[in-house]
C-alpha cells in the first residue's frame, strides 16, 4: 500500500500496530513498516520508490526464511494519485485494488468512510431481522429479552469500529443509522412509524446509538492517554489533527464539554444533555403532540415493559401512550 497524503489524513484506528512517522532506513535490512494480524501483513510506504524497496526487502526475507507468499490474495493499493509502474514480487505482478479490508473495516484510497458505514448499516439491518424472526421461532416475546439480544447482537455489529468513522458521519447518515434502532422500537412497542423517535426513547429509556458510538470514541481517547499499551496509537494521534477534531466537532453537537471526558460518571453525564437536548430540539412531527410533553412522560423504561404482560397488551398500552389523545387527554383533566 502506498500513499501520497499526509500522515495528518490518516485515521488513527487503521495505523493501530504502531505505523511510526520515521522513515524507513537501511539499519536493518529485513525493517518492513506493517500492519500485521494472524497470517496477514501490510506493508505501509509514503512514496512509490519506498513501497519498491520494502518489496525487494520482503523478497530477500522470504528467500532466505522460505516464507511463502499467496499472490493469489495479494494487493496493493495507492492512497490519492501516484503515478508509476505496476508492483511485482518475485516477478510476478501484483494486482491493484480500490478498497481494502483490515478487521473487517474497509479502507478506501480517497480515505473515507462511506463504504465502511453502508458496510455497517447493512449488515446491522441484516442482523436485526435475522434476530427478530428467531425470537418468533422460538416465542421469545419478552421485553427485557428481547431488549439484551438486541444490544449483545445488533447494536456491536453496528457500530463496530465506530471510534474510526463516527466521528466524520454526516447528521443525514446518523439519521440512517438511529432508523435501524427505531425500525426495532417500533416492532417491539407495535406504534405507528409516524411515532416520533424520541418518544419511542423516552418510553423505553433507550439512547440513540449515536451516543452509544460517542461514548464509546471518548473512552478511546481517554486510553489512548493513560495506556502504556497504546503508547503507538497515540504517536498516531498526535499527526491525525482532522480527527481529534472531528471527535471535538462531535462531542461540541451534544453539549458534551472536554472536562468530563475523563470522568467516571461519564455515561450518565453524557445521557443527561443528550435527554435535555432531546426534549428541546424537538422535530416538527413531535410538536404534534402538545407543546411541552416533558412532564408527561419522564424519560426511562416505564413498568409496563417490564411487568409480566402478553406481548400484545404491551403494544397496545404503548400505542396508547404515544398516541396524541392521550397528551390532549391529560392536560384536560384537572
Amino acid at each position: 500500500m502506498a500513499e501520497t497524503y499526509p500522515a495528518s489524513e490518516i485515521q488513527p484506528e487503521v495505523l493501530w500496530s504502531g505505523y511510526e512517522s520515521e522513515p524507513v532506513t537501511d539499519q536493518d535490512p529485513f525493517f518492513v513498516r506493517t500492519l500485521i494480524f494472524a497470517d496477514d501483513i501490510v506493508i505501509l510506504a509514503r512514496s512509490e520508490a519506498e513501497l519498491r524497496g520494502l518489496i525487494a526487502r520482503l523478497e530477500t526475507f522470504c528467500s532466505e526464511t522460505g516464507l511463502e507468499v499467496n499472490m493469489s490474495k495479494t494487493r496493493w493499493m495507492r492512497f490519492g494519485e501516484m503515478p508509476g509502474d505496476p508492483f511485482v514480487f518475485q516477478g510476478a505482478p501484483i494486482d491493484e485494488t480500490l478498497v481494502y479490508k483490515y478487521l473487517g473495516v474497509e479502507i478506501t484510497r480517497d480515505l473515507r468512510w462511506t463504504s465502511c458505514f453502508k458496510a455497517r448499516t447493512a449488515s446491522g439491518l441484516k442482523t436485526l431481522y435475522s434476530m427478530l424472526n428467531k425470537c418468533e421461532a422460538a416465542n421469545l416475546l419478552a421485553w427485557s429479552l428481547r431488549r439484551n439480544l438486541f444490544d449483545a447482537l445488533v447494536k456491536p455489529v453496528l457500530l463496530y469500529n465506530v471510534q474510526t468513522w463516527g466521528p466524520t458521519l454526516s447528521r443525514t447518515n446518523w439519521r440512517k443509522v438511529e432508523g435501524i434502532h427505531k425500525k426495532y422500537l417500533q416492532e417491539e412497542l407495535g406504534v405507528r412509524e409516524q411515532t416520533p423517535y424520541v418518544l419511542m426513547l423516552a418510553e423505553t429509556g433507550r439512547i440513540p446509538l449515536e451516543i452509544e458510538g460517542l461514548l464509546l470514541t471518548l473512552q478511546y481517547v481517554q486510553r489512548l492517554q493513560v495506556q502504556d499499551s497504546f503508547a503507538s496509537r497515540a504517536r498516531v494521534l498526535t499527526y491525525a489533527k482532522g480527527w481529534q477534531a472531528d471527535v471535538h466537532r462531535w462531542a461540541s453537537y451534544w453539549n458534551i464539554p472536554e472536562q468530563i471526558w475523563g470522568n467516571a460518571d461519564l455515561r450518565d453525564k453524557v445521557i443527561e444533555q443528550v435527554v435535555a437536548k432531546l426534549w428541546r430540539d424537538r422535530s416538527s412531527r413531535q410538536s404534534y403532540y402538545i407543546c411541552d410533553i416533558t412532564p408527561l412522560l419522564p424519560y426511562g423504561e416505564k413498568p409496563f415493559l417490564r411487568s409480566n404482560i402478553p406481548r400484545r397488551l404491551r403494544q397496545t398500552i404503548a400505542r396508547f401512550r404515544t398516541s396524541s389523545g392521550i397528551w390532549n387527554l391529560e392536560f384536560l383533566m384537572p
